[in-house]
Formats: structure tokens, sequence, C-alpha cells
């Protein structure tokens, strides 16, 4: 039954890398952002209480649940509004928050075992999540990605 296997599709998060500590290093990053552009952000609203915000969000919009870059991005443009700035600042936020999420350290053993199982079967991923692979060298072979889709 097995030799009829041609693909094998990943998650990302928790399965390639924590996403723990990537999400906590992200957080922290956007919240130094926030303190020096959006410092009345900073002052009145945690990164819990962002992360309240965002849940409260997905369950008003349950058709967006999924969707976690638009959960983020809403709830961003929500705040930089409630608090006097220009909705311009949601989208520098939300940039820098992506920019240090897709910061990311692959479990030990995901190259040694994608170069592997590369060797048999067509490697995709399959995820909710907005982790972008593109950046990660350690996910390629030269230019070529271990990850086709």
């Amino acid at each position: 039954m097995l030799s009829n296997v041609r693909a094998i599709a990943f998650d990302l998060d928790n399965t390639l890398w924590d996403v723990e500590p990537v999400l906590a290093r992200a957080e922290a990053c956007l919240h130094a952002w926030l303190q020096e552009h959006c410092p009345r952000i900073a002052q009145r609203l945690s990164s819990e209480d962002m992360r309240t915000a965002r849940e409260e969000l997905a369950r008003r919009e349950p058709h967006h649940a999924h969707d976690l870059s638009y959960l983020r991005l809403s709830a961003l443009a929500a705040h930089v509004r409630e608090h006097g700035y220009d909705q311009s600042l949601a989208h520098q936020a939300f940039e820098v928050f992506l920019t240090a999420r897709n910061q990311l350290q692959p479990f030990e053993d995901v190259a040694p075992a994608l170069a592997r199982l590369r060797q048999r079967y067509r490697l995709a991923t399959l995820s909710n999540g907005n982790a972008d692979l593109a950046p990660q060298e350690i996910l390629h072979v030269g230019d070529d990605p271990w990850l086709e889709v």
C-alpha cells in the first residue's frame, strides 16, 4: 500500500519547528515596535490583551477564524483606530510581526529527514499559519526547495 504513496504533506508549526518561541519573539518585536510608533497602544494593551481581541474577533467572524493573518491585521487595525493612529500603522505593525514570525529555527532533525524523504516523495505543506518558507535556507538544497508546494 505504501508503494502507492507519491507525496507527503506537512503542517509547519510544531511539525518542522517549535512555534511557541517563534510567536513569543514575534510578539515581543511587535510590542517593542508599538512602544516606539504607537505608544498609547503599548501602554494600554499587553500582548495577552491583543491575543484576546483576536480571539473575540474569531468568535464574531467564524468564517475568518482560520485566517490568522486576517485576524491579526484586523485586530491591529481596530487597535490603531481606537487609539487615534493612522490606519497605515496597522499594516506596518503587521509587517514587523511577520518579519519576526518568519525567523524560524527548524528542529534539528528536519533537514536530514526532508532530504531523505525527498529522494522518494514529492514534499508539500498544508498550513493555516502565515509562515513564509521562501527565505528559509535550511529548507532548501541550493536554490531548490525541499518542499515543492
